[in-house]
């Protein structure tokens, strides 16, 4: 009786030994391959952007919003403009970045940018116009002028770039490309004769 109680447990010993080198095995590759999974990140967090632009309809009779939209940015295969953090990144992406894929169908009026960095480091709406590529102040914004180059037939010579943020307090005029990043707060940047609103 007590021999066949050891045989039947030393038949179990290979199994309980092959599911332990299978469970290394994973754990080393998952260690290889994605380190990221298991390395916590500091600074993780989204905030909403709006572009709006006020421009008149071809016939000159209509005012009507425009809102821009962009690619893929600081992500792989997307715009990738400056790589002055690039090693602060995680998953392969820019600490700032903006997927196309999180922008539902029914366009709410702004896009969602991720901040998302290995190291504990304030960013800025500078830096994620910097990995877009595009310039961001109150003369310039998107390449769009203040006043609008006499080109552009739908805006008037009154347009002017106003910016908005709306954090946990009430809204206020931000700080343009030093405007610190925070989590949760949107942000919203207006072509226009009148200044911004945030609803």
């Amino acid at each position: 009786m007590a021999s066949s109680k050891r045989v039947a447990r030393y038949r179990r010993q290979p199994v309980v030994v092959g599911i332990a080198l299978i469970a290394v095995v994973v754990v080393t590759l998952l260690l290889i391959y994605a380190p990221s999974a298991f390395t916590p990140t500091p600074v993780d967090f989204t905030f909403k952007l709006g572009i709006r632009l006020m421009e008149y309809a071809p016939d000159n009779s209509t005012l009507r919003q425009q809102y821009v939209i962009p690619s893929d940015i600081g992500a792989p295969g997307g715009i990738w403009k400056t790589h002055q953090y690039d090693s602060y990144g995680v998953a392969q992406r820019y600490p700032v970045y903006f997927l196309t894929q999180d922008v539902p169908q029914s366009y709410p009026g702004y896009f969602t940018v991720h901040v998302k960095s290995s190291v504990t480091r304030l960013y800025t709406l500078g830096d994620f116009f910097a990995v877009w590529g595009q310039p961001l102040g109150q003369n310039n914004t998107v390449s769009l002028t203040s006043p609008p180059s006499s080109s552009y037939h739908e805006f008037r010579s009154s347009w002017v770039w106003s910016m908005c943020v709306l954090t946990s307090s009430s809204p206020r005029h931000g700080g343009w490309g030093n405007e610190a990043l925070v989590k949760d707060m949107q942000v919203e940047l207006l072509y226009s004769s009148d200044d911004c609103l945030i609803g």
